[in-house]
């Protein structure tokens, strides 16, 4: 016998169904007359207790995946609420191919709690689809579901429209049980007929205790009030501690990196929240419950999986929206709605939506605006004025618009230099305000504005230096400090110190290197780590050392492709972080004349680019990928001897992409310099040559060119002379 009748698998939207029949089929009791009877299941028990319930019953400290293949091996059955949630929850579909491949397929079990079955199939309502893809296909060995449909369980339906709650409850019990359904649905309805007497004959007794039971009822009455008030306490004891579990517990867990501990807090109190009566809880604590949410969508979103993000971020923003509506001018509505809408922007920005991003972040703007109207004086309601200005500015840096970011970073800059100065102990405002001066130097840097962007760079390293200073460990504070050291090593190439670059990003490697070591599964340091790997690279070869560029940038590719791995979708790991390491292993290799290499790694940059850029053409960061993708492809034509080659890859990438580069920062602007020499339009790349050369633009690959550029018009000129 195994140690679990069923396993219960459910997407977390779907919780609150999942709690209904964990609930249902615990406490179901088996009616007497059915009890011992012999099945193919065995002799019928008095109660299917215990029932495993996903992501609720794990231990502890445990791996998931451990956890959960032992309850799975540990279960007679496998029951999939299924929901279009579910259809879409990496998490069910990973179980269900698991029981298929390790267990008995024909024990799986269905119930319908939302959407349609087989909806995939119909044309326009494909997202109603409630079945898990592993359900309707076979799966393979790597638990992944093949293209090979097989026929889905029959599913008992809990909807109004199907057999109802009951019904499917019914039908479940009586699956695991190994009787028949209309056994047990008669069986049923004789005990609920019998208990339907006992009730009756117990109302009429109750009536005669009722009348000695007034005097004793008055006696009472004092202790209900006081029973009441101690339970008024003890609630508000409890909602001060979800309030320390929000605020003070979580920061000190963020300070430290701790996700996995941020992570149980909040499954902790979203469990808490499930066992309750939502429509029983008061506007405060429909708050919290949706602040909850948004905390389990940052832990989610850290470690990559963004659906279940957005699943998280999309609910809270659903709760938040109607308490506003209820209250339209209440502050902490205000303040509620304005998180829920950030961080569903935060995903579209993530994935690249820069309409939809634009869109959130300007409600959210537009929120924090509405908080100081309505309370001026209000730090908090500054810091989210501050905030929406500095989202704003990152889309247009982004976009390239740099004056646009440069004023919309002042601005933030602004809030947050005066808040940090008034409370120059909180350390979540130093950071406010680190953040904005490493935004506001990035956007300067984009201008070539150098010399104003390494000034606000050491004054945010001050701040973190204090900061660090407190807690060496605060990982906010590590954070800012990689991003200051990254763009001030990509400002000392751009003034033509290559080697101080490097000696700035090397120091950075250990720390990386024990952030992913105290926990591997951020992908915020796997990030950084990528593209700390990817500078160095490009330092190397600034310096002249080949062979080390060749070495780090290896391990760049290594982690972008990991990373990517986990989110293909997230533009800014696929892109940015992995496209990036390609490019600078094809250039690397290019410079050791391994043209074999460079072509292969140009190759896979330039099938990333054909998978990102559709419907996004005008956004600059995919341009400027394929624009740098097609100036290493011409390079590497022009060092294998086909001039002629690499002139028209020149040409098409000047074509497709010369228009948006002005909004690009110099150190992209710098390889049109080269493109417009291999194109031969020799006008044009000495007109940009000299706007770069202006700006004091110094990188050691844009001085190669200068020189290239001088060096053929002294050519040119000799042999002008001679012809007169």
């Amino acid at each position: 016998m195994r140690r679990y009748r069923a396993f219960i698998s459910y997407s977390w939207a779907d919780r609150a169904s999942g709690e209904w029949l964990h609930r249902a089929l615990e406490s179901y009791r088996t009616p007497s007359a059915l009890v011992g009877r012999q099945t193919p299941l065995g002799p019928v028990p008095k109660t299917l207790h215990p029932i495993f319930r996903d992501r609720e019953e794990e231990a502890a400290g445990a791996s998931i995946g451990a956890s959960i293949e032992t309850a799975m091996r540990e279960s007679e059955f496998l029951i999939v609420l299924c929901s279009p949630r579910s259809a879409q929850s990496q998490w069910v579909n990973r179980e269900v191919a698991w029981f298929k491949r390790n267990r008995d397929p024909r024990r799986i079990l269905g119930v319908i709690v939302d959407g349609e079955p087989m909806a995939s199939t119909m044309e326009g309502r494909e997202g109603e689809e409630c079945f898990p893809k592993t359900l309707r296909f076979k799966v393979g060995e790597d638990l992944s579901a093949t293209d090979e449909a097989e026929d889905a369980p029959l599913a008992a339906d809990a909807r109004k429209t199907g057999d109802g709650k009951r019904g499917a409850k019914l039908k479940i019990a009586a699956a695991l049980l190994g009787v028949g359904l209309g056994d047990l649905v008669m069986r049923e309805d004789r005990r609920r007929a019998a208990r339907r007497r006992l009730v009756y004959a117990g109302l009429s007794t109750l009536s005669v205790v009722l009348g000695g039971l007034s005097l004793f009822a008055l006696e009472q009455r004092d202790a209900a009030v006081l029973a009441r008030r101690d339970a008024e306490f003890q609630r508000d004891e409890a909602q001060s501690l979800v309030e320390f579990m929000l605020t003070d517990l979580r920061q000190r867990l963020d300070a430290v990196g701790r996700l996995d501990i941020l992570e149980a807090v909040g499954m902790r109190l979203s469990a808490s929240y499930a066992k309750q009566d939502l429509a029983k809880l008061d506007p405060d604590a429909l708050g919290r419950r949706a602040r909850v949410l948004m905390l389990l969508g940052e832990v989610d979103a850290s470690r990559g999986d963004l659906d279940a993000a957005l699943a998280q971020y999309k609910e809270a923003a659903a709760t938040t929206e109607e308490l506003l509506r209820r209250d339209p001018d209440n502050e902490q509505r205000i303040f509620d709605h304005a998180q829920s809408v950030y961080w569903v922007g935060d995903i579209a920005w993530k994935r690249g939506d820069v309409a939809q991003a634009t869109d959130y972040w300007t409600q959210y703007r537009d929120f924090g605006a509405r908080l100081v109207a309505l309370d001026p004086d209000k730090d908090g309601w500054q810091t989210e004025l501050g905030y929406g200005h500095r989202n704003l500015g990152v889309l247009a840096y982004n976009e390239g618009v740099a004056k646009d970011a440069v004023d919309a970073f002042t601005r933030a800059c602004r809030v947050s230099k005066s808040l940090a100065k008034k409370h120059p102990e909180d350390s979540n405002l130093q950071i406010v305000y680190a953040d904005d001066l490493i935004w506001l130097a990035q956007a300067e840097e984009k201008q070539g504005a150098f010399s104003n962007a390494e000034s606000d760079l050491a004054a945010e390293a001050a701040i973190s230096k204090s900061l660090l200073e407190r807690d060496s460990a605060n990982d906010a504070a590590l954070q800012r400090q990689f991003v200051n050291r990254r763009i001030t090593a990509r400002l000392s190439i751009a003034q033509g110190d290559a080697k101080r670059a490097l000696a700035i990003l090397e120091d950075q490697v250990p720390i990386h290197k024990s952030r992913l070591a105290h926990d591997q599964d951020n992908t915020i340091w796997l990030d950084f780590f990528g593209l700390l790997q990817t500078d160095i690279a490009h330092a190397h070869l600034a310096a002249g050392n080949f062979e080390a560029a060749r070495g780090a940038a290896e391990a760049a590719v290594s982690a972008g492709r990991r990373l990517s791995g986990i989110d293909p979708r997230v533009v800014e790991w696929k892109v940015v972080n992995f496209g990036g390491a390609l490019q600078i292993a094809a250039r690397a290799a290019a410079t050791a004349n391994d043209l074999a290499s460079a072509s292969r790694f140009v190759a896979e940059a330039e099938d990333l680019a054909g998978d990102s850029i559709d419907g996004a053409d005008e956004r600059l960061l995919m341009h400027i990928f394929a624009a740098t993708n097609a100036a290493i492809r011409s390079h590497i034509l022009e060092k294998s001897g086909d001039r002629a080659g690499a002139k028209r890859a020149a040409q098409t990438a000047i074509t497709g992409h010369g228009r948006v580069f002005s909004r690009a920062s110099p150190q992209y602007q710098q390889q049109f310099v080269r493109l417009y020499m291999l194109a031969e339009e020799f006008e044009k790349a000495n007109a940009l040559a000299n706007e770069l050369n202006a700006l004091g633009y110094r990188h050691p690959d844009f001085m190669k060119a200068q020189t290239m550029l001088a060096s053929r018009e002294r050519d040119g000129g000799d042999h002008a002379a001679k012809k007169r």
